[in-house]
């Protein structure tokens, strides 16, 4: 499937749990990890938050609040997803103002073209829908705050690799021996830090080179999401 049948069949597994006893239960924060860097997490919260509409969903990038730039990480050989880069203090206020309290929060901006942060905020809205957008999502350390946690993952080694690579070069304006090194000791903290946690995903998505996605039903807990993906096969057929 692509990211937009994706992004619905997401929405169609997610809606139904905002009820509970006839209620809406606010908000309903749909945790968006991966295995990998560059598997296209923010192409599907914005792609989530589009069918839904600003006023129902709120997009938080976890990756804003890095606080140490590219060629700190670089020099001391620290990936993106080790916790020491982030101001985990501050991530931590904000979710608790955002998600718990109902208030709007100033959220900072990581820029990863210039690979430091800008001297700007944005202002985000609490909304019914909240997407929490990172690898660091799938940590432990920031499950109190989900109600469901997918997790985009690789076809396989060769594709994380080639699709990181390409992605940093052509996007983020790293030199190709920079992204090839940054691969190197990202993927070290990937296995340490993402991959023994997956198990705890309610949904796990493979991804390949061309960015089609396809739910790995032996790893994939959400059953809503496994009839939907069903029903829409047949659909298909």
């Amino acid at each position: 499937m692509n990211c937009k049948d994706l992004a619905q069949t997401v929405i169609d597994s997610c809606i139904p749990k905002l009820h509970r006893n006839g209620e809406i239960c606010k908000p309903y924060v749909i945790c968006i990890s991966g295995s990998r860097p560059a598997l296209g997490k923010s192409t599907l919260a914005d792609e989530i938050q589009r069918i839904l509409g600003d006023e129902q969903c709120s997009v938080v990038e976890m990756d804003n609040w890095i606080q140490e730039s590219r060629e700190y990480r670089l020099r001391n050989r620290v990936a993106g997803i080790n916790l020491g880069v982030y101001n985990e203090d501050q991530i931590t206020k904000s979710l608790e103002t955002l998600i718990l309290d109902g208030q709007p929060i100033s959220m900072p901006v990581y820029d990863h073209k210039l690979g430091k942060p800008r001297s700007e905020e944005i202002k985000i809205q609490p909304r019914s829908i909240i997407c929490l957008v990172g690898a660091i999502s799938i940590c432990p350390r920031f499950w109190p705050y989900k109600n469901y946690l997918l997790c985009l993952k690789a076809r396989t080694p060769e594709d994380a690799r080639d699709m990181t690579i390409r992605r940093n070069v052509t996007v983020r304006g790293y030199d190709e021996q920079d992204a090839i090194r940054d691969y190197e000791y990202t993927e070290e903290e990937y296995l340490r830090h993402v991959e023994p946690n997956i198990k705890h995903a309610d949904v796990v998505v493979l991804v390949d080179k061309s960015y089609a996605y396809e739910a790995d039903f032996g790893l994939t807990k959400d059953r809503d999401l496994k009839r939907n993906v069903s029903s829409r096969y047949r659909q298909a057929c």
